[in-house]
């Protein structure tokens, strides 16, 4: 009979699934030896192409990640040489400055500075070029100072950084009038995880907003405060407070290479993805793995 005939090809072929047994010869006597896997083969298929959409469209924004790091690359090399370009300008007065606005452009202000309303923000790690034996273990402060400038205008400038340890002892400078050259700073933007209660405390900040800085020291409210970081004169090592640098300003945690790093990695993974897709949803590894389990179940 039929079934005695599937039953002594089973034991003829017991190692390869139904399907790769019809491919390779073993039994090809009765035509509707065929029709048994047909449901199947065609949920198989259906269930290979919804494989296949599924895994190509996370390989695609997986690749599309790669290409956005490559714009996030180009776009922080062209950032880096504006910013170059720009500090590397003469500094010029406070009114070309507001007239005409460039990010980074340094600026040259002359004044006399009030100690007695000097703010600190921090704790903040210190300047790069800032040697580690003079730096302490503590972390350290920036000093924030409000200057009357030779006109009137009131405006507050970043002094430097000093360790914590002379936080409170007051860093003058060499004259009583002063002359500095540095940047223009906005606000910074105050993170969510600050603790309400420690935001300020009258003469320590735990972020710099020029315009709340002023008006908490000056007991009136000030608007459009101009905060400018102060680049130069340069004071010598060990000595206090200790300027930012030029090359913090071009400096940035994730660097233009780093961009080129993750670029490679979401690209690997896209062709990883795309690679074991088709190796797992091939058609002939689909029917054999469908038909595998179609055996199982009938042996059981």
């Amino acid at each position: 009979t039929m079934t005695t005939r599937i039953l002594a090809l089973h034991r003829l072929c017991p190692r390869y699934p139904r399907v790769l047994r019809l491919r390779r010869g073993c039994n090809t006597a009765h035509p509707n030896t065929r029709k048994v896997i047909s449901p199947e083969k065609k949920s198989g298929s259906w269930m290979r192409y919804a494989g296949v959409g599924v895994f190509m469209s996370l390989a695609g924004m997986t690749g599309m990640l790669g290409f956005w790091q490559l714009k996030r690359r180009k776009w922080k090399i062209e950032l880096i040489e504006s910013r170059k370009k720009n500090l590397q300008m003469e500094p010029i007065n406070l009114e070309e400055a507001l007239s005409d606005p460039k990010d980074f452009r340094q600026v040259c202000l002359t004044g006399s500075l009030d100690y007695s309303k000097e703010m600190i923000v921090g704790p903040r790690s210190p300047p790069g070029h800032v040697d580690s034996r003079y730096a302490g273990t503590r972390g350290g402060y920036y000093l924030v100072t409000p200057m009357t400038l030779t006109d009137g205008t009131l405006v507050l400038v970043n002094r430097g950084w000093v360790k914590a340890q002379l936080m409170d002892i007051i860093q003058r400078e060499s004259t009583d009038t002063v002359t500095f050259s540095g940047v223009l700073r906005k606000a910074e933007q105050k993170s969510s995880f600050l603790p309400k209660k420690a935001e300020k405390t009258g003469r320590n900040w735990l972020y710099v907003d020029p315009d709340e800085m002023l008006s908490n020291a000056m007991k009136e409210n000030m608007k459009n405060v101009i905060l400018l970081d102060v680049l130069s004169p340069k004071n010598p090592t060990g000595v206090w407070p200790a300027r930012k640098a030029v090359s913090e300003y071009v400096n940035y945690h994730t660097t233009p290479e780093m961009h080129l790093v993750y670029a490679g990695t979401w690209f690997s993974l896209a062709g990883a993805i795309a690679g074991l897709t088709m190796i797992r949803f091939r058609p002939w590894a689909a029917a054999a793995v469908l038909v595998s389990r179609g055996g199982d179940d009938d042996d059981a």
